[in-house]
């Protein structure tokens, strides 16, 4: 036992198993900790740029990882202070448990959740290994990327990944039953080699990017973003709602390559709300008539009858805009036609040019030409209508 405080001046390799009660600082030491490292409530361990090889790390106290690269054997407890650093950790036991905070973490063995999982950096899941989130579904919060080589068994947990998901074309990706929320505000890539990634919520603005086939029971965003499907992909949809967000414009579901479909297969009756969509060929009618989702062209079985003309990104600032423009031009050519004198001819002027700004305008929200072209051919009448009384 550490009781008091030790720093290594040279390499340390322990027979048996460290318990620390006191302080050890190894000083970018090799440190070999025998069968178990265990850090008693008040007890630090300071591993420097250490290289550690252990079986079971136990930590009530603090443990500082900086910049060490740790293989473990056994499990892994942390009920204590951890600073993970930019450390590297391995684990490598079989039919271990672990719950802690890592920045990377590499499991090469078969371990199983304790506690909720959060990795700074990224998740690994060598070929052969296993990780599996137990039957308590413990939450995972992942800052960079999921790589799954192995097998991973979601269960029905909380997964929150901000970095790429990749799941190999060998591996067990066990995700059905799994909210997986896509956080990234950086651009996300998804390839998922056609497993089941459940139940999908994007809350990060960066665009994802899905390139390969996959499956999920739920689509939802909170944010006005994008995912870009690779042209020819199949996304299997067991789901019976697609949502975008409910108060910042519309989420787009389009093709990396315009014009080249992405394909949508789903099993019952959906509906989309707040998505602007193209180039999918889905396998049955999706109903997205809420009056604010955009068909963007190129669709197969996506029935818009009743959505918005304008499409996203419109403003209230611009509606706003949009609307005093149709009140005063209303208002200056019912006074140009009841006024006498010569203000009635000076409002038709002022009436004309209004009107040619609100074509303006509505070119701006809509992009729609032949609106544009009506609109603007009222305003330069009203306003030639208006020189000629001025002059008669």
């Amino acid at each position: 036992m550490i009781s008091g405080s030790v720093t290594a001046n040279s390499a340390v390799a322990v027979s048996t198993s460290t318990d620390v009660s006191g302080t050890l600082t190894t000083g970018g030491n090799t440190f070999s900790g025998g069968s178990s490292l265990t850090i008693q409530t008040g007890g630090t361990v300071t591993a420097n740029a250490s290289a550690f090889t252990v079986g079971d790390v136990t930590n009530s106290g603090t443990l500082t990882l900086t910049t060490g690269i740790w293989a473990v054997a056994g499990n892994w407890s942390d009920s204590g202070t951890i600073s993970v650093g930019t450390s590297a950790i391995t684990l490598s036991g079989t039919g271990k448990t672990v719950d802690a905070h890592f920045y990377d973490l590499t499991v090469t063995g078969s371990y199983t959740l304790a506690e909720a999982l959060l990795v700074d950096h990224n998740l690994m899941v060598n070929a052969s290994a296993t990780l599996d989130t137990s039957s308590s579904s413990y939450a995972m919060t992942i800052t960079g990327a999921f790589t799954d080589s192995g097998t991973f068994t979601g269960n029905t947990s909380s997964i929150t990944l901000s970095g790429n998901l990749t799941v190999g074309s060998s591996a067990t990706y066990s995700g059905s039953g799994t909210v997986l929320t896509l956080a990234g505000s950086s651009a996300q890539t998804i390839a998922v080699s056609d497993h089941d990634v459940g139940a999908i919520a994007i809350s990060g603005i960066g665009e994802k990017d899905i390139t390969q086939d996959f499956a999920s029971s739920a689509l939802s965003a909170t944010v006005n973003g994008k995912i870009v499907f690779t042209a020819g992909i199949l996304w299997t949809f067991s789901g019976t709602t697609i949502a975008g967000p409910t108060d910042s414009g519309l989420f787009r579901l389009v093709s990396s390559t315009p014009g080249s479909p992405w394909f949508l297969t789903v099993g019952m009756s959906v509906s989309a709300t707040a998505v602007l969509v193209s180039d999918s060929d889905a396998s049955q009618t999706i109903t997205a008539c809420d009056g604010i989702s955009v068909d963007g062209g190129g669709n197969s079985n996506w029935d818009f009858s009743c959505a918005a003309v304008i499409p996203t990104g419109i403003s209230t600032a611009d509606m706003l805009i949009f609307g005093l423009l149709i009140f005063a031009l209303v208002f200056l050519v019912l006074f140009g036609i009841l006024a006498s004198g010569a203000e009635g001819p000076i409002a038709l002027i002022f009436a004309g040019i209004v009107g040619i700004f609100l074509a303006l305008e509505t070119w701006t929200l809509t992009a729609f030409l032949p609106l544009t072209i009506i609109l603007a051919a009222i305003g330069v009448l009203i306003l030639i209508f208006g020189i000629g009384e001025m002059l008669s």
